[in-house]
C-alpha cells in the first residue's frame, strides 16, 4: 500500500465519510468520490481500516459485547423504572445503574408561585425503536435487510463506478 492510500485509512476511521477522507489525504476533490469507491473495494485498503477499527477498539478497552449492551440497556427500557404509579419520578439512588443507562435526560424546574413551589421533573429515555433495530440489525434479526445489504456492497465491489473514458489511476 502507499502512503496516501495508508493516510485514507486512517482518515476514513475518523468519520466513516470516504469521498472526505479522500479529500483530505491529498485526492483531487473532482475525482474524491470515484477513488474513494475504488480505495474501498480493495482488499488491503479494507484489511488495514479493520486492523486500524481493531487497534481502536483495543485502545478504548470496548468491544461489540459492550456496544449490544448499551444498545440492550435502551431497548429493553422500560418508564416503570423511572416512574412510580403517581407519575413521580423515582430518585436516582433507587435506580439500577444498567437501567439508567437508557436515560437522554433529566430537567428539574421549581417555580415559586402564590400557592407555593411547585417542582417539575421531565424525564426522557433516548429512543427505545432505535436502540432495538440496532441490536436487531447486529445480530441479523432483519433477514431481509442483510440480504439487501450483502448483494449492494456486493454490487458495490464488484461494479466500479463507470466512466465515460478509460483512464489508469495510480490509487
Amino acid at each position: 500500500m502507499t502512503e496516501k492510500q495508508i493516510f485514507f485509512c486512517k482518515e476514513y476511521i475518523i468519520d466513516l465519510n470516504a469521498t472526505k477522507s479522500a479529500i483530505r489525504s491529498g485526492y483531487s476533490p473532482d475525482s474524491a468520490k470515484t477513488i474513494a469507491h475504488e480505495l474501498l473495494a480493495k482488499e488491503e485498503v479494507q484489511s488495514e481500516i479493520q486492523r486500524l477499527c481493531n487497534e481502536r477498539a483495543a485502545r478504548l478497552e470496548i468491544s461489540s459485547d459492550d456496544v449490544l449492551r448499551e444498545f440492550h440497556s435502551i431497548g429493553m427500557s422500560n418508564i416503570k423504572d423511572f416512574v412510580n404509579g403517581d407519575f413521580e419520578v423515582r430518585n436516582l439512588d433507587e435506580v439500577d445503574f444498567v437501567k439508567a443507562k437508557a436515560i437522554k435526560s433529566i430537567k428539574k424546574t421549581v417555580t415559586e408561585g402564590d400557592f407555593g413551589v411547585k417542582t417539575v421533573v421531565e424525564l426522557q429515555l433516548h429512543d427505545k425503536v432505535a436502540g432495538l433495530s440496532s441490536i436487531g440489525k447486529h445480530i441479523g434479526f432483519f433477514a431481509t435487510d442483510n440480504a439487501q445489504k450483502a448483494t449492494s456492497i456486493q454490487l458495490m465491489v464488484n461494479d466500479p463506478l463507470s466512466n465515460d473514458h478509460d483512464e489508469h489511476r495510480d490509487i
